[in-house]
């Protein structure tokens, strides 16, 4: 069975409301040659899956059976055996994994250090409130191998830091998968943070998409897929290209999602405690406090 010649992913991941990002991964699965198993698999100390895989069985089979028919068995092979790393999993991150997991991706690995929070809460794609204070990386792992269960997860509540960069980015622990991430999704709103993950990945030759700042925009119809060069009235992505350039890294190689939308908000003000003693409110040391509204559709869009 062959997938419509007519429709590229990006559109069918539209009518699966995939979000933009997600779709931007499956695109670039569907172009790469179907995986092959490899005897040894790379260690990663840091943390084991959750299982090892399995035939998709009778269940999983009727579970996956539309997407299957519509990309055919050869198209939905790359997906099933595409090893996907996502980082950052608050509004974007956590959307992304959650359908690419729907999407039969069958080995995900998932990083992030920070808890969920009560105000994370409106743009979060699995957390409840009974989460609040949980590591977000094991809640999301949580949430997914209930929806599939034959799914191999890792979940990795770390910060990426260039330190860890080459046990962040190995290979999956399990054999059956390929020995490098077919892709990277980065889901990160830290520009140091993101500027050495993509410095890294780029090192490494490793294929990143980045998404920028949803915060502060409302516009869905200006959501566009490009490179980080040619994102516009995005100071997240300003910043990113600025410190890209001095460690030599070529901001158009870079798939990038963003919003031309000229941000509605401002960042909010810090009130006097946080001014006095900014490291007491921080989710760590240097780490960014102030946050920006965000309107819960826009990240879940991106």
């Amino acid at each position: 069975m062959k997938a419509p010649s007519s429709l590229t992913f990006v559109q069918a991941a539209a009518v699966f409301s995939l979000g933009v990002a997600t779709a931007a991964v499956g695109q670039y699965l569907l172009t790469q040659q179907p995986s092959k198993p490899q005897r040894q698999a790379q260690a990663l100390p840091i943390a084991a899956p959750s299982s090892s895989p399995v035939e998709v069985d009778a269940l999983s089979a009727e579970q996956f059976s539309r997407i299957c028919s519509f990309f055919g068995e050869e198209g939905f092979d790359k997906i099933q055996h595409a090893f996907v790393i996502v980082i950052g999993l608050g509004g974007v991150g956590s959307h992304a994994a959650h359908m690419l997991a729907r999407s039969g991706v069958r080995h995900l690995r998932l990083i992030d250090f920070d808890n969920v929070t009560l105000s994370s809460l409106n743009r979060h794609a699995v957390a409840t409130r009974a989460d609040v204070g949980l590591s977000k990386a094991q809640v999301l792992k949580q949430r997914l191998l209930e929806i599939v269960p034959q799914a191999n997860i890792e979940a990795l509540p770390v910060m990426f830091e260039e330190a860890v960069a080459d046990q962040l980015l190995a290979g999956p622990l399990v054999s059956l998968y390929d020995s490098n991430p077919a892709c990277i999704l980065d889901c990160i709103d830290d520009v140091t943070t993101k500027v050495a993950l993509l410095a890294a990945a780029s090192a490494k030759g490793l294929k990143v998409i980045t998404a920028t700042s949803a915060g502060g925009k409302a516009d869905p119809t200006r959501i566009h897929i490009g490179s980080l060069q040619d994102s516009v009235r995005d100071n997240l992505a300003t910043k990113i290209r600025y410190f890209l350039k001095k460690k030599n890294v070529d901001a158009s190689t870079i798939t990038t999602v963003y919003s031309s939308e000229k941000s509605r908000c401002k960042l909010l003000p810090l009130d006097a405690d946080q001014v006095d003693n900014p490291n007491q409110f921080g989710n760590v040391e240097n780490f960014r406090i102030r946050v920006i509204p965000v309107l819960g559709t826009m990240p879940t869009l991106t």
